[in-house]
């Protein structure tokens, strides 16, 4: 049973070790711990004995005593010693053959192999240099991992097993190295592949190692991978082993997406928020609110060690998918023909354990199990910025990744505080209300993309942005920016005190974070009276009444020490009644036109509601209103209206006569 090992992977280096060892190869199936299994090891135990004067590699140069006397290399025996009858040398240092076949000419007439390597002449005094010689040979023929490794039959012809393990332990037992040392080569291997029949190119992995598999995806007709750890019997692949010829490490690996790891971790964990305030959800129901008082956080988190894995590089293994390639399209550190570097099999791991845990991609149900039977949410709850956090760990051949939801039943949350201020320079009381409005996003990591929102095939169709829900709810609790009786804001500060504060705001702050998705915002109402006359910024009435005097004449008397003579000549003044109405409009609102009738449209005397507000405030004013008024007159009424900084005033006077 030959053993043979390709040095560097040179087909042309093929190095056979006799005599040969023993071989001893367990199996180890990797399962965590609920049993459920994600890979499995081989390890592979070689041996041997190296003899001083024997077998195959042959002696390093230049250990004999008896120096350039056959030349520069140890002699062969049995009529060997002419060097050109010398075999031809492979591998490190040049100690393997290649002209020696290692293999029978007479079997399988009697079992019998009777080609083996040249005996070489050794000095009784040179074994020990000899066997230390050939133990060097030995731990550079293993001083390469993912090497391919040989095992065949007694005629050698063919391969039986092919592997491409790691080199774990290379040790040689104590002695005097006389004639013998026996040595121990311990190796790991991902997967033990077979040539199907005498084809050398289709390498068939053993069945057990299909438990590297992964992608969920259709592997035959009517055969669908769950996913579930990549356990070939919940996934028919045992099933269409047969039926496909085989599988192939070259599948397995290109369309299956197999991993290999040697351990993983997988915690989810449900955690209260108590950051965030309380939610009322008008969206559930338009006429009832949802009670829900606090939202909830959502961490998934999935780390692995991945294995360092080698296979034929003349496979023609593609390795131009985007997980082998940096953003610029290139191979990432450490893929190369035949090699696949442990922290990228942990990745292809981790990434699928996310994918599968979560397959909508944006609510985190993990099977519809989170939270039953403990806090038990309530359907009303969904998922809501998406974030995905990684963490590489090239050198120690790990990946993970940490996602996170805001488990909310809106598209935003609110906070927000209050204080109230008296003072006795002033009758009015004052409440301070500042919050912050923070929108939620039901975006994947991937991100924001115009195509998709557009597109009423994509399942992100129609989907806002953060900032955009900031928006909506900031519009909903300050009723579209006009605040007034019905905003929730008004009313929470309303309900604070005992007095009825006025509904439009002493002064307003807001700031905005389009990044962030939040909108902050910083109000004062006090109890002063409240404008009659709606949407205006500030507003002065001023009514002034004139009342009847006597008519009397003043007369002027020359050296009159006590003054001029007053004189009452009959009757009395008349009534007059003077109202001065200002306001002050939000003017960057008005559209400037190139001509003036634009700005002189926007009168507040002239567009609704001022205009009506402003007539019946003139109606109730007016003297003709009152009772025991004969008759009254209107002196001409004056207007003033600056467009550009938003001020007006109205000016009327009447002159009146009671009856009595």
């Amino acid at each position: 049973m030959p053993i043979r090992l390709r040095y560097k992977n040179d087909p042309a280096q093929e190095c056979t070790i006799r005599p040969t060892p023993f071989v001893s190869i367990s199996t180890n199936v990797l399962k965590n711990a609920a049993g459920d299994p994600f890979g499995v090891n081989y390890s592979i135990t070689l041996t041997g004995t190296i003899l001083a004067d024997e077998g195959s590699p042959y002696t390093v140069d230049n250990v004999s005593s008896l120096g350039n006397a056959f030349g520069s290399r140890l002699p062969f025996g049995s009529g060997l010693s002419d060097p050109s009858s010398q075999p031809n040398t492979v591998g490190p240092y040049g100690k393997f053959d290649s002209d020696i076949s290692h293999q029978s000419t007479n079997f399988p007439n009697d079992g019998m192999v009777d080609s083996r390597p040249p005996e070489q002449y050794v000095h009784l005094r040179d074994r020990a240099s000899a066997i230390l010689s050939k133990q060097r040979v030995l731990r550079g023929l293993f001083a390469q991992d993912g090497q391919r490794l040989e095992i065949s039959d007694i005629d050698g012809d063919r391969a039986v097993i092919v592997c491409y393990p790691r080199v774990l332990d290379i040790n040689f037992e104590e002695g005097i190295y006389i004639n013998t040392c026996g040595y121990t080569i311990t190796l790991e291997a991902d997967m033990l592949l077979y040539p199907k029949g005498d084809n050398d190119a289709n390498l068939t992995p053993d069945l057990e190692g299909l438990y590297v598999v992964g992608k969920a995806e259709q592997l035959a007709s009517g055969d669908a991978y769950t996913g579930l750890t990549g356990s070939p019997a919940d996934t028919g692949i045992f099933n269409i082993y047969d039926g496909q010829q085989g599988i192939t490490e070259k599948k397995l690996i290109e369309e299956f997406n197999a991993r290999f790891i040697q351990d993983y971790n997988e915690d989810w964990s449900l955690e209260v928020d108590e950051g965030q305030s309380e939610r009322y959800d008008k969206a559930v129901n338009p006429n009832q609110d949802t009670f829900l008082p606090r939202t909830y956080r959502i961490s998934h988190t999935v780390s692995a060690v991945g294995k360092k894995h080698y296979f034929d590089p003349n496979a023609g293994i593609d390795l131009t998918a985007d997980q082998y390639l940096d953003s610029d399209g290139n191979r990432i550190a450490g893929v190369e023909d035949g090699v696949l570097p442990a922290w990228v099999q942990a990745k292809k791991f981790v990434q699928e354990r996310l994918h599968y845990g979560n397959p909508s991609g944006a609510y985190p149900n993990v099977f519809g199990q989170i939270g039953k039977g403990t806090v038990s949410l309530v359907n009303q709850y969904k998922g809501f910025n998406h974030v995905i956090t990684e963490n590489v760990d090239m050198a120690g051949g790990s990946y993970s990744a940490t996602e996170t939801w805001i488990m909310a039943s809106g598209n935003a949350l609110e906070n927000w505080s209050a204080s109230i201020n008296s003072s006795l320079s002033t009758p009015f009381v004052s409440v301070s209300i500042d919050g912050s409005v923070r929108g939620l996003t039901e975006y994947t990591p991937s991100g924001y993309h115009t195509q998709e929102r557009n597109n009423s095939n994509s399942d992100k169709y129609g989907v806002r942005t953060g900032f955009e829900n900031a928006q909506l709810k900031y519009n909903e609790i300050s009723n579209s920016g006009k605040y007034g009786f019905v905003s929730d804001i008004f009313k929470r500060a309303n309900n604070l005190v005992a007095v009825e504060l006025n509904s439009s705001p002493n002064s307003i702050s807001l700031s905005t974070n389009e990044f962030t998705g939040e909108i902050t915002y910083s109000l004062q109402f006090d109890n002063r009276p409240t404008n009659i006359i709606s949407g205006v910024l500030s507003e002065q009435i001023n009514v002034n009444d004139t009342y009847p005097g006597d008519v009397f004449a003043v007369i002027p008397v020359i050296g009159r020490p006590t003054g001029p003579i007053l004189q009452y000549v009959g009757g009395r003044t008349e009534y007059k009644r003077d109202v001065n109405i200002s306001l002050v409009v939000d003017y960057s609102k008005l559209p400037y036109g190139k001509t003036r009738n634009p700005l002189l449209l926007k009168k507040p005397s002239i567009v609704e509601p001022t205009a009506t507000q402003i007539a019946d405030l003139l109606k109730e004013l007016s003297p003709a209103n009152e009772p025991g008024i004969r008759k009254y007159f209107i002196s001409a009424p004056t207007e003033t209206w600056n467009p550009k900084d938003g001020n007006y005033s109205f000016n009327i006077s009447w002159t009146y006569e009671l009856d009595k």
